[in-house]
């Protein structure tokens, strides 16, 4: 019986494709080795206050204009309220933002943002999570909790240091003044370095609600015990908060479901590797042992990704190294 041949294109792209998956495992471990470049003074004392009191709060970080043209967009997009007390039953969170407007990729690959996340998580950290959140008046307080605990990793507080040994960390934008009175995020401060089990004590720990402009952002790390406030007032409390994790982790939002492929090539590259368009060590994220990227690529234009930098916002945004501490 004659033995059957694999026809000779068939193991051609067999070959590529194993030549792609090793190479894309060597161009991780490439970067890997590659060093970060050296810290400036600013990304060094977010990162001093974060590793020492869980979080921090920077003014000024967004300019009025991208603030009002956020609120705008916001607003244009229905959504009903949370479902339960921990979304909030007077809260309205929008979910999948990547797909909902462009300026999202702007806020997520912010580089007050990301210059802190790049040393506190392994290279091609992804969205765990990326909303608005905005309360309205009547909301109640939300229950304490730590965002990592969802990952059910135990803690180890030894490990607040970097690089890269945070399960995960949030960035949040004000797009309202955020306050006590209209429910601005509280938390325990240095409560990321309690061991495992420790739960707050409301009689004997202190807790702080972070007040900030519009305009401003804070940074937590995943083990910090907070939770949103009550909203006590007559306005609405509307913020931007982007979730971060290692890449090794599963994201809580699926955004290649909620991401129209044709979408992709719209995106800048920092924003397709947050929503999975990457690949971790040591092969995590693969399609049929191609680069993400690289198998994608084949529905797009010409077999190319044709991404145009979004200068509208970057322009607006242009006092960014200006940010007060």
């Amino acid at each position: 019986m004659e033995t059957e041949h694999v026809k000779p294109e068939v193991q051609k792209e067999y070959v590529n494709n194993y030549l792609d998956h090793v190479e894309i495992i060597e161009n991780f471990e490439a970067e890997q080795r590659k060093p970060l470049p050296a810290m400036d003074k600013q990304t060094k004392h977010d990162l001093e206050v974060i590793l020492r009191d869980g979080y921090i709060i920077i003014s000024d970080v967004l300019p009025p204009s991208v603030v009002s043209d956020l609120r705008s967009i916001i607003h244009s997009i229905p959504t009903p309220f949370g479902r339960n007390n921990f979304e909030g039953t007077k809260t309205v969170r929008i979910q999948a933002l990547p797909a909902k407007h462009e300026i999202f990729d702007y806020i997520a690959t912010h580089p007050r943002v990301t210059n802190i996340m790049d040393r506190l998580l392994l290279p091609n950290y992804l969205l765990h999570t990326y909303s608005t959140i905005e309360l309205h008046p009547g909301e109640t307080s939300q229950p304490w909790h730590t965002d990592a605990s969802q990952f059910r990793i135990p803690r180890d507080p030894s490990l607040n240091a970097i690089p890269h040994t945070h399960i995960s960390a949030n960035s949040m934008f004000a797009i309202d003044d955020f306050t006590e009175e209209n429910g601005g995020t509280r938390i325990f401060p240095g409560s990321h370095l309690w061991p495992q089990g420790r739960l707050p004590d409301l009689e004997k720990d202190r807790w702080v609600a972070c007040d900030m402009k519009a305009g401003g952002l804070m940074v937590w790390v995943g083990g910090l015990w907070h939770a949103g406030g009550a909203n006590r007032s007559a306005g609405k409390r509307l913020g931007v908060l982007a979730h971060y994790c290692q890449p090794h982790l599963r994201p809580q939002e699926n955004y290649a479901l909620s991401i129209d492929p044709s979408e992709i090539s719209k995106m800048s590259p920092r924003m397709r590797s947050l929503v999975g368009f990457s690949v971790a060590a040591p092969q995590f994220g693969h399609v049929d042992g191609v680069h993400p990227l690289r198998y994608i690529t084949k529905h797009m234009d010409g077999g190319r990704l044709q991404y145009q930098k979004r200068e509208k916002w970057e322009r607006k945004g242009e006092l960014i190294g200006d940010a007060k501490i």
